[in-house]
């Protein structure tokens, strides 16, 4: 029986299975790199696309519904009583025109002097006197509740650590549900390091430096109504503004704020004189002498027998005869700034000062009308084109002046960057005593002030 031989395996025909397949390489910086690269181009075709949504409905739904314009603020007269009728207010005004009729009284007598209160008391009789400054202290009481202390803090701290803080007046002007704005002296509050304001319920919170106006030194405060709790801001008062056009020789007033130097003083007096133009750049001011005596320290503002704002209490622009009579400025003029102020408006600058001109002065200066250049302020757009001291403007924009308020008028009708036109009537140079004049137009560029 032959045995069975097994087959031998043929190693070449079965190598393959021995074969190992090696994976492929891969790059997967290129991978992520490439994905990097789709996902930026994705988001900003999606920001294009809802870039693009977002203006287009706003557009249509813009055109459905109109935002409504910001009202400008500004201050309303105050026709009406605002107190709580504790002050019988016919009764000071009964009372006070017994001392108008006393000043009117020596007018007609021609009598210059300033009137004593001695004499006042003799005169009316003392019981009215007596009953004039009672009811004038009433009435400083209601006006508490308008009034604030400026509390400006200085950068710098003492050497203890204790804050140095100046304090200063302020008048609640405006409230509102987001803002309180109150009007104050700028120079006590310029480059300090915080401001804070304290109510008449001794509350106090943190205010910030609005605007202000240099000339003036008049500033704004704002305080966040959020910051003032619920039962001051029920408490406090706007103060109402009066017409201190209305003002005559004798008008009785009252002094507030810081009248002898000291905050939340009171001085009671009346007009001693008619009101007094007082030329500043781009326009006038009126002023008003009192029988008070000036104190170098006082600052404030003056009520009328009605508790509303007549004036505020000025050093800057009187005179050297002036010193010794407290004297303020009146609103009515000074209106206009306030409200620019309080709408933080950019205003029209020409930087010129002019005064109204008298029938002699046109005479001299051989014209029909006009308003007289005292002085150009260097730098200003009027000085920049040529308008010189001296000079008489007849014509704005081709409308004859004969006042400084027709120029203060076109002003306020104009915005920085527009231009104006001004007919001028300019002395020649010629040889003494020969005098005569040219007529020019001046096209200026306005600033902003």
């Amino acid at each position: 029986m032959s045995a069975y031989k097994k087959p031998e395996k043929n190693e070449e025909e079965y190598s393959f299975i021995q074969e190992h397949v090696m994976p492929r390489t891969k790059n997967t910086k290129k991978k992520y790199f490439r994905y990097l690269c789709v996902t930026i181009v994705l988001g900003i075709v999606f920001g294009i696309v809802s870039s693009a949504t977002f203006n287009i409905s706003n557009h249509v739904l813009g055109k459905c519904k109109k935002e409504e314009p910001v009202k400008p603020i500004s201050l309303e007269d105050d026709g009406q009583q605002k107190n709580s009728g504790k002050t019988q207010l016919t009764d000071v005004q009964d009372t006070a025109s017994n001392k108008i009729q006393v000043a009117e009284k020596i007018q007609d007598n021609k009598i210059k002097e300033h009137l004593t209160d001695e004499e006042v008391s003799r005169l009316m009789g003392i019981k009215s006197y007596e009953r004039f400054y009672t009811l004038m202290r009433d009435l400083f009481d209601e006006t508490k509740q308008a009034m604030v202390s400026v509390l400006s803090v200085s950068e710098a701290a003492s050497w203890f650590g204790v804050e140095n803080i100046r304090t200063s007046y302020g008048l609640i002007l405006k409230k509102d549900e987001n803002s309180i704005y109150v009007l104050c002296n700028y120079n006590e509050v310029k480059d300090v390091g915080k401001i804070r304001v304290e109510f008449f319920n001794e509350e106090v919170v943190k205010a910030q430096l609005m605007d202000y106006d240099k000339q003036t030194s008049l500033a704004i405060l704002k305080v966040k109504t959020k910051l003032v709790t619920e039962s001051t801001y029920k408490k406090i008062k706007e103060i109402g503004i009066g017409d201190s056009y209305q003002i005559k020789v004798g008008s009785p007033v009252l002094g507030l704020g810081a009248p002898d130097g000291s905050v939340k003083s009171m001085q009671i007096g009346y007009v001693t004189a008619e009101c007094i133009d007082r030329y500043v750049v781009d326009g006038k001011l009126t002023m008003y002498h009192t029988s008070i005596v000036d104190n170098p320290y006082a600052e404030g503002f003056f009520v009328d027998m009605e508790g509303r704002l007549v004036g505020i209490i000025t050093h800057s622009f009187k005179e050297e005869q002036e010193q010794n009579s407290m004297c303020f400025l009146g609103i009515s003029k000074l209106r206009k700034i306030i409200e620019d102020l309080l709408n933080q408006r950019d205003v029209a600058y020409l930087g010129v000062k002019v005064c109204d001109m008298s029938s002699d002065d046109v005479k001299k200066l051989n014209v029909d009308f006009g308003i007289y250049v005292t002085d150009v302020v260097s730098k200003s757009p009027a000085f920049k084109s040529g308008l010189k001291s001296g000079d008489v403007i007849t014509a704005i924009d081709g409308t004859s002046v004969s006042s400084v308020a027709a120029l203060m008028r076109k002003l306020a009708s104009k915005e920085p960057g527009e231009e104006m036109k001004l007919n001028i009537s300019r002395q020649k140079k010629a040889e003494y005593p020969k005098i005569s004049f040219e007529e020019k137009q001046i096209r200026i560029e306005l600033g902003k002030s």
